[in-house]
Parts: C-alpha cells; structure tokens; sequence
C-alpha cells in the first residue's frame, strides 16, 4: 500500500481544516491584570500510599510556600500563569522536585505528589539530601522509564502517543513509524503488557494488530493520563504472561471543586473533554469523545481514502472513606478504513478491502491503604476486541483474507503491599481470567513466502479457557545501601494445561547518593497468540515460550536534574513456536511481513532466540529552561531456526541513537525536537525467477534475513504557544514530522499489479497544527 502517498492526502487535509478553524480566533490584547490559577494535590507516601500530614511545598523561585494538612492535602492560590517547579520535602522523607506544573488562567492543576522515607534522614544521619526529580520503585529499581503528562503531551514527533514517545529510549528499536507497536530489546509487538489503574488493557491502539499491540495511534487520550511508567527488562512478579516490557498507565482523577471543558483539534482528529465534581466534591467524573474529520473532508475533495475512527473515554472515582477509593474506568475505540479496486488502481496498491476494528475496555478498580502497614488493589474488568477485515488482490480481485474474529477477557486482579518494618516488605496478589475467542478466519489459496502452495483454508472455532496467576515478592535490606527483591510467579492456563513457574531476582546497592548499581534476573512465560493458538487442535501440546533476563546496570545523577544510566541486559528465548514446512522462519515476527498470521498446520516449540546489547541514556527534566533525553545502545537480536542455523530477527537495527528535548524561553513558548537514527534492519530479497513466475513474492531460501534496509533517520520539531485569557486557555502547537523529508523504507514486498519487488515507504514530512481551548 503506498502510504507514502496517502501521507500527503492526510496532510492536505489536516492543514486545509486546522487553518480553517484558527483563523477564526481572535487573540484578546493583553489585559494589564496578572492572570493567576490555583495549585492543588496531596502529599503521600510513596511506599504505603497514605497520606502524609505537615510536608513543605514551595514553588522553585517564587515566595509561595505551604505545609500540607492531616490528610495530606495542600493548596496554593494566586499563582501567577507559567510553567513551576515545585520544591516537596517532609520530615524523614527525601526531598523531591515535581517540574512541568502548568499554571493556567481561572484553572487548578492537581499534583499529587509522592515522598519516599529515607533511613538515613530517619536515624538523623549528616548526609548529603539533594531533591530527587526522578523517583524509584520498591519493586524495580533498573530498566525503569516514567514519563509525567507534559511530557508526554509536548514531545515533537508523538501525536500524545505514549508508544511513539516512549519510542526514543534506546531499548526500542526502530522499524516503521507508521505503526506504533513497540520492540522492546528484541522481541516482537506482541510481547508487552499494558495496564491503565491496575487493569490490563490487551491493546491501547486505533486499528488493532490482531495477535500484537500495536497499531495506527493512540487510544489513550493524552489529557487522561498523569504519568506512564514503562519497563523494559527485569520486571517484578507483580506482572506476568509477557516475555519483553510492561507499560503501567495512571489515569488523573477529574476536577472535584469546578466543571472544566475543552475543545481540541489536531493530527488525530476533534474532540471534547469535560470533568467536574459530583457528591460535594467527594467523587468526581471525567469523560472525553473524539473522532477524526479527514472522513468528512474527503468526500468533499473527493480523495476517496480516509480512516474514520472515534473514541470515547470516561472514569469516576469516589471516595469511599478516607482510606478507600473506587475508580471506574471506561475506553471505547470504533475504527474504519476502506479503499476500493479503483483507488488501489491509482494508488498503486497490490490490494484492496476494509479494515474495521471495535475495542472497549470497562473495568473498577478498589484502592484500599492499611495505613501504615501497606495498600490493595483490586480490579475487574471485560476487555473486547472485534476484528471485521477482508483483502482482494487488485491485479486478480482473488479474495486474500476475510477476518470476523473477536477476543474476549473478563479480568480479576488483585495486588497488595505489606509493609513488616522498616527493612522488609512483601507483595503479593493474584489473578483470575476468564477467556473467549471466536476464530472466525479465511484464508484464499496462495502460495507462500517459500514457494509452498498454500489450499484455501476457512477456521470458525469458538474455545474458552481459565487463567490463573499467583505472585509473591519478597523485599528486604539487608543493610542500608542494599536492597534485594526476590520473588515468584505461578501461572496456568485450562487450554492447555500449560504450569508455568516464574523466579526472579533483583537488587540495588547504593553506591553513593548520586550513584546506584542495579541488577536483575527472571524467567518470563507468555501465551501464544490466541490467533495462532486456536488454529490447530494439535497446538494445545505447544509449550509457552519462556524468555530468561539477565540485567545489569549503573544509574548516576549528573545533577539534580540529570542522570545517566548504563544497562547490560541479555535475554535467552527458548521454546519459540517454529513451522517445519517454513523451517527457517520466524513465526512470531510474521506479521512484519504479512498484515496478518498465516495459517500453520503445524508447529514445534523447538525455536530460540537471543537478544543482547549495552544501552545509554541521559535525561534531563526540565529545572530552568532546558529537558531532553539522549540516548544510544548497540544490540543484536537472533533467533536459531529448524536447521539449527542462527538468524537475523527482522528486528535488528543494531545501532539506535535518539536526541529529544525542548527549550522554554518564557511561559508561553516552548520549541522541542526529536532526531531518531537506526541502523537497518534485515530483510530476506525474493527469488526473482521464481516470484516473475507466480507473480508473487518468493524469499530466496540462502539469503533468509540477510540484506539489510539502509538506515533510517529523521527529524521532527514542533513549536508551542499559550494564550491565557480572563477565564480561558489556548495552546497553539505546530510540529514537523520527518523534516528534512527521509524516505525510510518500511519493508519490500512483491507488487503483483506489476510482477516486481517495491518498496513500503515510512512517513513523509508531513506538517500538522493542533488547538486546545479549555473553559
């Protein structure tokens, strides 16, 4: 499909709308009274989540200071519009610095703000206390990334998307920008987990990737989210059923002292948020819709081409007592996009079809803090994705795929916090899950990438299965510079009967106040897709595929607001699902090839695989005027196929180097840039003899994986400005994707419509401008 080209439709598009709508605005002149906002939030402790009474909030370089309350709570008003940094510190917990608190005109922000108890401060120590801009876990302390909202919101080149911006840490490589699957050390799309307040989201995409994660963009409405946290390795017994990265996702509470609104237009569409308080303040709602326009516009410029896709999104929360919460949490997703024989025609596409998808999640979440002994969580959810796909050959009109597929889950998950003393800790939980799938599939005849005909092939099975999971971790310091983690998960699934036992270790010793050492070890287990899964009977026999992490790394605070990180990691795959009639194949990194798995008729869990590499980062948040994030690692990622000949995966970029950041001159002007470098990545030339013959790509057997695309690079900036009104906010944004206007091959594939290999082209520079008015 030539993307390349509908790229500039999309861009016509949006700049013909976007200017369309600011140029009605009219920019009050400035009044001579200062516009002020209020800061709210509360001060909890980081560890047991209980609120902490008589902490010191301060605004950097301002002479606003205040204590919070019994319960935590603090408030400053007055404040004049800008972007602060705030200055928390409490007795016995050290002293953090929370940037990016965005002041606005008539407006509250809430900060929430979380303090963790230093030992050394305790027992009244003289030590060196600098505030901490970055935080930690009690559970993980290496391969952890956290991104607050502004960051998220303001990145160039992310769309809000917390995929594409988590995208720059040198964990992930780099292989086509038009998807927003992540490759985290490695593997493949479909090895991430993802949860939004303790519960699991299957996919937080528009047009979901049938037995992955990715997708187009985000469903996640970026003004939702308080902060991201992301792990990439290692990562605690508390998540499971993921061989690679967890996402973790808190969503704010709304507004529980006024109603707040907000218009917004940008690249993904137009859309509204609304929140406000309700039982006096003790509950509040938060609801947002959004829908893309580029569906309405093309009818009337007659392109032919345009996804139409909208999203709604809501939570409540209430406060049951003053130690228990519940949260209620809803995200709807309905997608369609679809192109005709004609337009492929013009396009130059080998196919033609629909592509249409549904995903919802709804879900509760009960928080209930001990005091001061620890906290529970607990969750239930149903997640539902619906497929309705079907592809033609344009040069043949030969039915290719036909898709009526849906997934189901309803999800019980519980995760408690016990505090013993000061020196040891526990966490423990369980999860219950009650699974349904409908394969409704077919496939047309064809002949495979190989070379082997393929007959056609219909699947119409419905199959449910239980899953259960149990997890302990045991945390303690041995003494005061060291901490260890040690923990175990149990999981099981009634499909197959497949038992799975899952050890890991961690621990950190503290070198310094400036400089941590960090070291992780696990065994990771995940399920096959249930698309690949449910295909054969047979299949139920496959063992899971299990990963086994081995991290090491150094983290050095360069300043108060830098620090730089240096991991080690090595991750040993076994059990990888192999076809012996495609023996030299990868088939869990099938779908960077073809949009959707093949059919299997058999398969053997005698597959490995290994991914190395040595990561730096240094990231700077914003304390003055500057933030950025720079990044590089080396890496390799292979996999051992039937013939016990070891591969390239389709994955391996090798070399990844990523500059971001952005300077603020004033409080109303921010510019940002992101430059993104990889090196190529594998991919196997065609049989050109055989593939002119069948007019259809035919890998060439001796060379599986072994070109490389030429590197990819590219550049993106945006720019920022605020307005605050009397009772009102605007931001004005403009970005540049890809500037310089690289053409970064996505992949190659064979174009039946002329009988030779083409080439899938990544974006174009595509220039968009977004507004955000709030009232």
């Amino acid at each position: 499909m030539k993307l390349r080209n509908k790229a500039g439709i999309v861009l016509v598009l949006i700049i013909i709308f976007n200017l369309n709508s600011v140029s009605g605005i009219e920019v009050l002149p400035r009044e001579m009274q200062v516009k002020t906002g209020t800061i709210k939030g509360k001060t909890i402790d980081e560890e047991l989540k209980s609120p902490i009474p008589y902490a010191t909030i301060k605004i950097r370089g301002t002479a606003l200071e205040v204590m919070s309350g019994e319960e935590g709570e603090f408030e400053i008003l007055d404040v004049p519009v800008g972007s602060y940094v705030l200055e928390i510190s409490g007795q016995f917990y050290a002293p953090i610095a929370k940037p990016d608190v965005i002041v606005k005109s008539q407006r509250i922000t809430y900060v929430e703000v979380e303090l963790k108890l230093d030992i050394d401060l305790q027992e009244h120590e003289e030590v060196e206390v600098t505030a901490d801009y970055y935080g930690g876990s009690y559970q993980q302390t290496q391969s952890l990334t956290s991104f607050s909202n502004e960051e998220i919101r303001r990145a160039a080149g992310s769309g809000g998307d917390v995929s594409r911006i988590v995208s720059g840490l040198p964990s992930i490589a780099r292989v086509n920008d038009q998807v927003n699957g992540l490759i985290v050390r490695g593997g493949s799309p479909v090895e991430n987990a993802f949860y939004v307040d303790n519960i699991g989201i299957p996919n937080i995409n528009h047009y979901p990737v049938q037995g992955s994660t990715g997708g187009a963009l985000a469903l996640l409405n970026v003004d939702f989210i308080k902060d991201v946290r992301f792990y990439s390795g290692g990562f605690s017994p508390v998540y499971g059923n993921r061989l690679s990265s967890v996402m973790d996702v808190n969503f704010r509470d709304g507004n529980r002292d006024e109603l707040d609104l907000q218009l917004d237009f940008n690249m993904v569409g137009f859309g509204a948020l609304a929140e406000g308080p309700i039982l006096n303040g003790n509950a509040s709602w938060m609801v947002s819709a959004r829908r893309s326009y580029l569906d309405l516009l093309s009818s009337f410029f007659d392109v032919g081409v345009a996804p139409n896709w909208g999203d709604l999104q809501g939570k409540l929360s209430f406060d049951l007592s003053s130690r228990s919460k519940l949260s209620l949490l809803g995200v709807w997703g309905d997608d369609k996009s679809g192109w005709g024989r004609e337009n492929s025609l013009d396009l130059g596409d080998s196919t033609y079809g629909f592509h249409n998808a549904s995903n919802n999640v709804v879900g509760a979440n009960w928080f209930y803090t001990w005091g001061t002994r620890g906290y529970s969580q607990t969750s239930f959810s149903r997640s539902y994705i619906k497929y309705d796909i079907e592809y033609f050959d344009t040069a043949s009109q030969d039915p290719l795929v036909s898709n009526n597929s849906w997934d189901e889950a309803y999800r019980l998950r519980n995760v408690n916090y016990y505090k013993i003393n000061d020196r040891h800790r526990l966490n423990f939980g369980v999860e219950v899950s009650r699974l349904g799938t409908h394969t409704d599939y077919f496939l047309g005849a064809y002949i495979d990438v190989l070379g082997n005909p393929v007959p056609e092939v219909a699947i119409d099975r419905r199959e449910t299965a239980e899953q259960y999971g149990i997890f302990l971790n045991y945390g303690f310091d041995p003494f005061k510079k060291l901490t260890l983690n040690l923990g175990a998960r149990l999981d099981y699934l009634s499909f197959n009967q497949n038992l799975n036992l899952s050890p890991r270790l961690s621990l950190s010793y503290r070198l310094s106040n400036r400089t941590s050492l960090n070291a992780a070890a696990g065994v990771f287990y995940q399920n096959l897709p249930s698309l690949l899964l449910f295909q054969n009977e047979k299949f139920q026999d496959l063992k899971d595929p299990r990963a086994i992490h081995y991290v090491l790394g150094i983290s050095h605070l360069l300043s108060e607001s830098t620090r730089l990180t240096v991991e080690i990691y090595d991750k040993e795959y076994e059990r990888m699902p192999l076809d012996p009639v495609q023996p030299w194949l990868c088939i869990l990194d099938e779908l960077y090839y073809n949009s959707y798995y093949a059919y299997h008729e058999d398969l053997e869990d005698r597959g490995k695989a290994r991914s190395y590499g040595i990561e730096f980062m240094v990231q700077k948040r914003l304390a003055r005027k500057l933030y950025g994030l720079i990044s590089a690692s080396y890496f390799r990622t292979r996999y051992q196929d039937l013939s016990g000949v070891w591969r390239n995966r389709v994955y391996d970029n090798r070399f990844i180097v990523a500059v971001e950041g952005g300077y603020k001159p004033s409080s109303s002007w921010e510019f940002s840039l992101k430059w993104n470098y990889a090196g190529g990545v594998p991919y196997t030339p065609f049989n050109l003899e055989a593939s002119s013959e069948v007019n259809s790509g035919i890998f060439d057997e001796n060379m599986i994986n072994a070109e490389r695309l030429p590197a990819y690079h590219s550049l993106n900036l945006r720019a920022d400005k605020r307005f605050h009104f009397g009772g009102s906010n605007l931001t004005i944004f403009f970005s540049m994707w890809n500037v310089y206007n690289r053409e970064n091959i996505a992949f190659v594939y064979w174009n039946t419509l002329e009988n030779k290999p083409d080439y899938e082209y990544q974006w174009g520079f595509l220039p968009i401008l977004g507004v955000e008015f709030e009232f």
